[in-house]
């Protein structure tokens, strides 16, 4: 139980998160208990958690604010263990050298921190809107509002996916018809060629046998002016 201190201190902190919020996250106490907090770390830009989320709980001690607050993280990161106390510079393990300071992106290996690859960092940072939905009731609890914006999230998310999928589909199956078009037009296109050179061949024929026709019509002209141009000259003699 909070002492009357620890109570007003709590309470007053609350006020000043309210009118001044801290940057990427979100803190409250319980309604059943002010001692108990939970909060929402939202992955800073630039990071392997950038758009992450991350839910987590504040245990202060009644005593606050002697001492630090108990800090554990629900959601999987790939940076701490989940519902572990973590041992940081600003948990309870170090009351002397407690501090608001932003943990979340440290690199220290300390109790309660795990070692993952960055790659990891970003998977679960892209599953932990989902995660939250429906894996952590605590959150549902207590960010009601948080929990209605990863529903639309995830709904954007499956209809996005949804319609790329029937992009590719409809992609594809335009394709097809167009590919056997391509290999009609070839085929409709080759014959036309054929006959465009059977067509040039008849002509070339018959502009051949037109022009021997009309070499044997001059041949038996010539022959015929020779045969009369000859007989005149032999009348002409005679």
């Amino acid at each position: 139980m909070a002492t009357k201190a620890a109570h007003k201190r709590l309470a007053r902190e609350y006020k000043n998160i309210q009118e001044s919020p801290i940057p990427y996250i979100v803190a409250l106490p319980s309604e059943e208990n002010i001692l108990e907090w939970h909060y929402v770390i939202t992955g800073p830009p630039e990071t392997p958690y950038e758009g992450g989320q991350y839910h987590g709980t504040l245990m202060f001690p009644s005593d606050y604010p002697f001492k630090p607050p108990a800090i554990r993280m629900i959601t999987p990161s790939g940076r701490f263990k989940t519902n572990t106390r973590l041992c940081l510079s600003i948990s309870d393990y170090h009351p002397k050298t407690w501090n608001p300071a932003c943990f979340m992106v440290s690199d220290e290996t300390t109790a309660g921190s795990i070692t993952t690859s960055s790659s990891d960092k970003v998977r679960l940072a892209k599953e932990s809107h989902a995660w939250n939905l429906y894996q952590d009731s605590r959150f549902l609890k207590h960010f009601p509002e948080l929990a209605e914006e990863n529903r639309k999230l995830i709904a954007d998310k499956q209809a996005e996916a949804k319609t790329v999928s029937e992009n590719k589909t409809s992609s594809a199956a335009h394709k097809a018809p167009i590919s056997n078009n391509t290999n009609n037009a070839n085929m409709v296109t080759k014959p036309n060629s054929t006959s465009a050179n059977d067509s040039g061949n008849k002509q070339n024929r018959s502009a051949q046998s037109s022009m021997s026709t009309t070499q044997k019509i001059l041949w038996v002209c010539v022959l015929l002016v020779s045969w009369v141009v000859a007989s005149r000259m032999f009348s002409s003699s005679s």
